[in-house]
């Protein structure tokens, strides 16, 4: 149950086993087999469950969160795989300005976690990546206690079954992660990444998986000074990547650094010119979240599944994709193709 602040509440640890007995036995949901993940009508769910976390929060003197954090979870009854997802400006920019591509994946099937660390001024976040990997930890630990009392019993968080994404100088953060533990991950999916000096040429270091997953890259037409395009940190990426099922790497047509931010972040992101960004409409920024989530959705379900080739063409063919989604002829894939 929550309580007035919208925190949870654990309930006692025998009622607690009976909620875990009702789901243990679910399979994990997948996404339909044949079916479109760019289209709206696949939503497994209508709303998203939000579970806010605080600094060492302590839940009934149990658990303690080590960094600010959010959860969220389809409100619709089931067992779903996990997403972490690793946020711009090292995990500087708040959750609200992904929201938008957040809600799609959940509502898609998955579970989703975000980690907001004390901030780059304090020394707390910035470059850290041993933050990131404590709260991955807790995250993988304790999160499907918390996901399944804060959902009285009607949704598990299947742990077993992580992806990992990122979004600018959370691509640094991510590929950290990948050195430290190449096998923690079943897909990959970090877009226009940043690698801040003096740190630059972890780009170019190897990483040899053990999980066999798959891997997209992205990066953006209209990338530059935020990103570094001339440094072309994305494809020197995934040209660091080895043993994977399948990676992928293209250009997105007519999108910028921000274009992964909802539209009120992306225009704040313009007005100030934090980055090259030309105008879009809202309809227009709509579809094209809606677009990466479906890469997302398809990438992660041919991971975490076996014999869900049926999806593969969504992340691995061009003429697949949304409508000039991609820059003609930037288009790499590696592997199962």
């Amino acid at each position: 149950m929550m309580n007035s602040n919208g925190l949870i509440t654990l309930a006692a640890s025998t009622c607690l086993l009976l909620q875990s007995s009702t789901t243990l036995a679910q399979s994990t949901y997948q996404f339909p087999v044949g079916q479109n993940p760019y289209k709206d009508r696949n939503h497994v769910a209508d709303s998203v469950g939000r579970i806010d976390l605080k600094l060492n929060d302590s839940f009934n003197g149990t658990y303690d969160s080590p960094y600010v954090g959010h959860i969220f979870y389809p409100e619709t009854p089931g067992k779903y795989p996990w997403v972490d997802f690793f946020g711009g400006f090292f995990g500087i920019f708040p959750v609200l300005a992904y929201q938008g591509l957040i809600d799609e994946i959940v509502q898609m099937g998955f579970i989703v976690t975000y980690t907001l660390p004390h901030g780059f001024v304090s020394g707390d976040g910035y470059t850290n990546v041993t933050v990131w990997a404590e709260q991955n930890k807790f995250y993988k630990e304790i999160g499907p206690e918390l996901v399944i009392t804060h959902s009285d019993g009607a949704v598990e968080m299947d742990a077993s079954l992580q992806a990992q994404m990122s979004h600018s100088a959370g691509g640094q953060i991510l590929k950290e992660l990948m050195i430290a533990d190449p096998g923690a991950a079943k897909a990959y999916y970090p877009q226009d990444s940043v690698f801040s000096p003096p740190n630059d040429a972890e780009a170019d270091i190897p990483v040899q998986f053990t999980s066999n997953p798959v891997i997209v890259v992205q990066s953006t037409e209209w990338c530059s000074r935020c990103c570094q395009f001339d440094a072309n940190h994305a494809k020197r990426d995934f040209d660091s990547f080895y043993g994977y099922k399948t990676k992928t790497y293209d250009i997105l047509q007519e999108a910028g650094h921000c274009s992964m931010l909802n539209y009120l972040e992306l225009r704040a992101c313009k007005a100030i010119h934090f980055c090259k960004q030309e105008d879009v409409s809202y309809l227009d920024n709509k579809n094209h979240l809606r677009c990466m989530a479906g890469v997302a959705v398809a990438a992660f379900t041919d991971g975490f599944f076996e014999g869900r080739e049926d999806v593969r063409p969504y992340y691995t063919d061009p003429a697949q994709f949304c409508s000039d989604y991609a820059v003609p002829d930037s288009f790499v894939c590696e592997g199962e193709c």
